[in-house]
């Protein structure tokens, strides 16, 4: 599996991902660095999977604003984050990381079987798995708001 994983994580989970035998580019690696998710959507497509980071907004904005990466073909994983992180690299590597690596095959599989975009807590639990139809069926009902 092809990863692209977002700038905002620690440059260290490139490793821990290869681990898992897969091939894993940090876009902060790249030249698309401080780009948004959706100026990435041209590189984004020569990958399966976007890992990103959830700044708390609702599912339904986030894929609003994110569409073209969905539409794309690329498969997403978004991270919520915790209200509160915690204020050193090692806490934050302890309590979100670390928890995400243990869960990385659970999510995994959700991908394998079709989802096209997976929300996951800060401890790696699947949250929701939406497949291609759940997501535009989210699309259209917003644009009739």
């Amino acid at each position: 599996m092809n990863i692209l994983l977002d700038e905002l994580f620690d440059e260290d989970l490139v490793a821990d991902l290869a681990t898992h035998h897969h091939r894993v580019v940090h876009v902060g690696q790249t030249r698309y660095t401080g780009s948004s998710d959706p100026a990435l959507v041209p590189f984004a497509k020569n990958f399966d999977v976007f890992i990103t980071l959830d700044l708390h907004r609702q599912e339904t904005e986030w894929v609003a604003v994110n569409q073209g990466l969905i539409e794309g073909g690329l498969q997403i994983v978004r991270l919520r984050l915790p209200r509160r992180l915690p204020k050193t690299r090692a806490a934050i590597r302890q309590q979100c990381l670390e928890p995400l690596l243990r869960k990385f095959g659970e999510w995994e599989a959700l991908l394998r079987a079709g989802a096209c975009l997976i929300t996951i807590t800060h401890l790696g639990t699947v949250i929701r798995a939406r497949i291609p139809a759940e997501v535009q069926a989210m699309l259209a009902q917003r644009s009739r708001l």
